[in-house]
């Protein structure tokens, strides 16, 4: 093997690494040279991070149980993958079984790679989406009730995402080195794509609801409790922590009223600092509707809400939805419908 990869900070570059990738792939297993296969899964995770601007996030095969797949590690800020994984790969007599192999470890690697671009997004605040603030929520309350996780480990907003991201991100790879059509040769078409249809069921139908001390409770409702009843020095350490939570609470842990909260988003549109390509845009409109969804909003909130106009028609748009989609959630539980005419 030329190089040190995979035994020193030497990394394969990526074009080298989609070349091997492509060669284990093809050749019998007994001729996979694992310590180059091992290079190239690195490789591929390493051009993930930098492409989201994290550069100095160690990756190395240093699990060597037959437990997870990979890890990304909060604390020390490095991702772990398992190396019982190439063991399976380079010792497969059977070929589908190889390949099926191979696929696992790629999505792993994407699925821990994007664990690390969730934890980035999370604490540097730069990133106004309603996933990004889950994670925050997810993430603060996992802190303050650790069963959280392992009792709602199938419904954790943040495995969902990571799980559509090693789906989605693996199936853009094998399509960007094969084409769409060759890499069909390869795998069925809905290997990855059914995971992609399932995790987002999962994300609409009951991601919110945890179970947290026997009761199943929504976990925005619970995170608004938490905020009101943490001590003031609890709630600046958050706050400081992820700067995100500052758009949606006051310093006392009550939440932002409705019209402050609209003008913040358009105070964050306005600001050069943020991109001007639809995509970063489109987050942040998210990111509203969102909060109007959620917002437990008096009648009069929504009547001023309403009435509210701004020189963005998107935004305009946003919250009239927002509110005729809220309008409606009140009128199915209300039984006097009069009460609610709002528009």
């Amino acid at each position: 093997m030329n190089g040190n990869y995979g035994r020193t900070d030497e990394i394969m570059p990526l074009n080298k690494a989609v070349k091997t990738f492509k060669k284990a792939l093809a050749q019998d297993s007994k001729e996979i040279d694992r310590e180059s296969l091992k290079a190239a899964y690195i490789s591929i995770a390493k051009d993930k991070l930098k492409t989201n601007g994290l550069d100095d996030i160690p990756v190395s095969f240093d699990i060597r149980e037959e437990t997870n797949r990979g890890a990304y590690h909060v604390s020390e800020n490095c991702i772990s993958l398992n190396e019982v994984f190439i063991n399976k790969i380079c010792n497969s007599d059977d070929p589908y079984q190889k390949i099926y192999y191979m696929y696992e470890m790629l999505n792993t690697v994407f699925h821990e790679t994007e664990h690390a671009i969730q934890y980035s997004e999370m604490e540097s605040g730069n990133e106004v989406s309603f996933s990004t603030l889950l994670f925050i929520k997810e993430t603060i309350l996992e802190k303050f009730y650790p069963e959280i996780y392992k009792q709602n480990y199938l419904t954790s907003i943040m495995e969902i995402y990571a799980r559509i991201a090693g789906s989605r991100d693996s199936a853009k790879f094998l399509n960007a080195i094969y084409g769409v059509n060759g890499s069909k040769n390869f795998f069925k078409y809905d290997y990855f794509s059914r995971p992609i249809r399932d995790q987002i069921k999962v994300l609409m139908d009951d991601s919110l609801v945890k179970e947290i001390d026997g009761e199943r409770v929504n976990i925005l409702k619970k995170f608004d409790e938490l905020m009101k009843n943490l001590p003031p020095f609890h709630r600046k350490n958050l706050i400081s922590m992820y700067p995100l939570l500052e758009l949606e609470y006051y310093p006392n842990g009550t939440k932002v009223e409705p019209i402050e909260m609209v003008e913040q988003v358009i105070d964050i549109l306005q600001n050069p600092i943020v991109p001007e390509n639809i995509h970063e845009k489109s987050q942040v409109y998210a990111y509203l509707g969102s909060y109007i969804r959620t917002y437990d909003m008096s009648m009069e909130q929504m009547n001023e809400l309403f009435q509210y106009k701004t020189d963005d028609k998107i935004l305009d748009m946003i919250i009239k939805t927002g509110l005729q989609q809220k309008r409606k959630e009140l009128l199915e539980k209300s039984s006097s419908a009069e009460d609610f005419n709002l528009i």
